[in-house]
């Protein structure tokens, strides 16, 4: 630590603080979204949110009015289950959140940056410290009491600044990559819809057109009539049982155990990767290739198409030819599709089953009572019906989706990369072990 630096409490820089008790009758079907640390968590990672809670407006206007509510540069901290993981509240938030759940910072005093602040709440040292006041042994949790005595060596405002400055550089090039990625997977779920739900070339060709946003040899792929079925003439609906190589489940719960986890591995797949269209390819637990080749059954590989049959039911996701692990193993949670790629693409299937569509028909299936589940998912999704084009047709948009793929995957390990940068230099900073000019030589060289 950099011994010119005051040592503060964390209670004496910031007002620490939770909300008003919001009880199960207040919860509305659509109004202000109210949040827990799942949401949170789902925030500081850039996902799109999934909430289903909401109180109506009337209710958070007038307790935004008695005691406030979550503004610019305020900070929420998960302090219950997932332990310290903070969001800033930007400009454009509007919600409210669950006591307990999670711990609020605002009303700063002078002598703290908000930025600063919460780069230092992401840093190793403040997990440390956490870890020091952590409480509970079945549910951890960080008390508001706890985390006022806290402390933290407090640079000048200025130096705050600088510090806060160099490292949302980095942020800021993450956050740009990760909206890029969103518009590319954007693009793609487009062209598939126009393609292969709305069918948009074959109507425009039915009525004498030219596709519009396509050349010349793409469109004359495409046929310019339907046929009785209504589907574009010589293109027929089929059963995923046909054009699939192989559907199997993911092991019994039994079988992958957390004392089995080991450093390095195979990795698990759990639902938590198959947020978007290409698998999530980090933060992995681990078990020996010798227990992944008794789990052979579960094992999955590049261009699988990997789904969830429980709890967050019908997450799916394809491991892209340019994941980092030759294969991986199914958590006891997931399933997986190996395609017949003589029959049908592999990118052509995650994209359908990503649509609306495709959700539809997985989400039919699941089940009402306890714990959400597809019942039998293997022999249901090998009954599902699906429009099969042709193949210079499925080759065409594969063309057009591995480039986009691509351009994903590219961004996904920069911003590891960068993540990595920004990890290692910010309790570096935080303790004054490098100044502010030599991390902002690294940070640009990066960007």
């Amino acid at each position: 630590m950099n011994s010119l630096w005051p040592t503060v409490k964390l209670g004496d820089i910031a007002e620490i603080t939770s909300s008003k008790r919001i009880k199960m009758a207040d919860y509305v079907s659509a109004g202000v979204p109210f949040f827990r640390s799942k949401e949170i968590i789902e925030l500081s990672k850039g996902n799109r949110i999934s909430t289903e809670l909401f109180i109506s407006d009337k209710q958070y206007f007038d307790i935004r009015s008695k005691f406030g509510s979550p503004e610019e540069n305020d900070i929420l901290l998960t302090s219950v289950g997932t332990l310290g993981i903070p969001y800033q509240v930007s400009v454009d938030d509007k919600f409210y959140f669950k006591d307990g759940n999670l711990t609020w910072f605002r009303n700063y005093s002078k002598n703290i940056d908000p930025k600063f602040l919460y780069c230092w709440l992401k840093s190793t040292v403040a997990k440390r410290k956490f870890a020091e006041i952590t409480i509970g042994s079945t549910q951890q949790a960080l008390t508001i009491i706890s985390l006022k005595s806290i402390k933290i060596n407090l640079p000048p405002i200025s130096e705050q600044k600088a510090i806060a400055s160099v490292l949302g550089a980095l942020d800021d090039k993450i956050e740009n990559n990760r909206r890029m990625n969103e518009t590319l997977e954007e693009m793609a779920r487009a062209i598939f819809k126009s393609w292969f739900v709305d069918f948009d070339p074959v109507h425009a060709k039915a009525e004498g057109k030219q596709p519009v946003h396509m050349d010349a040899e793409t469109a004359a792929l495409f046929p310019s009539s339907f046929g009785e079925d209504g589907l574009p003439l010589g293109w027929e609906m089929t059963k995923i049982e046909e054009v699939a190589e192989q559907i199997a489940m993911g092991p019994f719960g039994s079988n992958i155990k957390v004392s089995t986890f080991v450093d390095a591995g195979i990795p698990i797949i759990s639902g938590k990767h198959l947020n978007e269209i290409l698998l999530e390819d980090k933060d992995y637990n681990f078990i020996t290739e010798e227990h992944a080749n008794k789990l052979l059954r579960s094992n999955v590989y590049r261009e699988d198409i990997v789904f969830t049959h429980a709890g967050n039911v019908g997450q799916v996701s394809i491991i892209p030819e340019t994941s980092k692990y030759e294969r991986y193993v199914l958590s006891q949670r997931g399933f997986y599709l190996r395609c017949d790629k003589s029959k049908i693409s592999p990118k052509y299937l995650v994209h359908f089953f990503k649509s609306h569509l495709g959700q539809h028909l997985l989400l039919a299936n699941v089940s009402s009572t306890g714990v959400p589940s597809i019942a039998r998912p293997s022999s249901y999704l090998k009954s599902i019906n699906i429009c099969l084009p042709s193949m210079p047709v499925l080759n065409a948009f594969d063309e057009l989706a591995i480039s986009l793929h691509l351009k994903v995957s590219a961004n996904k390990n920069e911003n590891i990369v960068l993540a990595e940068l920004r990890d290692t230099l910010l309790p570096k900073l935080m303790s004054g072990e490098i100044r502010v000019k030599d991390a902002e030589k690294e940070v640009s060289e990066a960007i």
